[in-house]
């Protein structure tokens, strides 16, 4: 909980985007916060020493990907910021739900079984899909947004 509420702070704390910032200077912010985001997520996975932290780890991550896509969509996508954070929902619900299919279902597990490694995967996983959201949304922009 410690760790959502400073990568809270640390999305809130940092610069908005104003209408005088050039395509560059948004686009780089915004790549900044993602850099924090990894880098947490980085730091918290080599720290873990659990599986229950490794999971959390992954979890922590998604909470800060989401914050940034909800940060993008709230400044680069007002008239449908509803929409998309639906679908930001649905998406990651459903690449859960996947990941977590795809690496604790399967019928060939190695010598020590299907066990929590599959599960950190799994939730690895997930975390990478909501992290490429965020680049989709970083290629749409930068290809949409004018100087």
């Amino acid at each position: 909980m410690k760790k959502l509420v400073l990568i809270l702070a640390i999305l809130l704390i940092s610069t908005s985007v104003s209408a005088h910032q050039s395509k560059e200077d948004i686009i780089n912010g915004y790549r900044a916060e993602l850099e924090k985001c990894d880098q947490n997520r980085k730091q918290t996975a080599h720290e873990a020493f659990s599986t229950a932290e490794m999971i959390e780890s992954a979890y922590s991550a998604v909470d800060c990907y989401e914050s940034l896509i909800h940060k993008i969509i709230d400044q680069q996508y007002t008239k449908r910021a509803d929409e998309h954070k639906k679908a930001l929902t649905e998406y990651m619900q459903a690449s859960y739900a996947i990941s977590n299919l795809v690496y604790q279902t399967t019928d060939a597990c190695d010598t020590t079984g299907c066990g929590t490694a599959k599960v950190v995967i799994g939730k690895s996983t997930a975390a990478n899909k909501t992290r490429e959201i965020v680049e989709d949304y970083l290629r749409a922009l930068n290809a949409n947004l004018t100087d």
